[in-house]
């Protein structure tokens, strides 16, 4: 029985997997054609359970005004969130912010900080 258990819960852990990959991808496809409410309605559930792809591009979104009001502090927040699981261009961006005080007050050591880890 707890063979049959742990083989479910592989599969359902591979199928959730594959599943929020092709949601990424949907919600991808469709910012990368200007539908950002489908993109924000892909992601956002995504982002919420800690996917890093789908929060850099949520915090994208808000950096730049696209399908959302350009909003620093939450696009620091999910560059800040994505840039800790090690998303490099998460971490770039998130220390660019750092260095023009966007979302959070200017700090060079910070940014210099936030910006090498893009380096490791």
């Amino acid at each position: 029985m707890k063979l049959i258990t742990l083989a479910f819960a592989a599969l359902l852990t591979v199928t959730s997997t594959q599943l929020a990959a092709q949601d990424f991808e949907e919600g991808l496809a469709a910012a990368q054609v200007g539908d950002f409410l489908t993109a924000l309605q892909e992601w956002e559930p995504l982002a919420a359970s800690g996917d890093p792809r789908a929060q850099f591009g949520l915090g994208f979104m808000y950096d730049n005004g696209q399908g959302l009001p350009q909003d620093d502090i939450e696009a620091l927040k999910w560059y800040h969130l994505a840039a800790e699981q090690g998303h490099s261009d998460a971490q770039l961006n998130l220390g660019a912010m750092y260095r023009n005080g966007r979302g959070a007050p200017e700090n060079f050591v910070l940014a210099a900080d936030t910006m090498v880890q893009n380096c490791r």
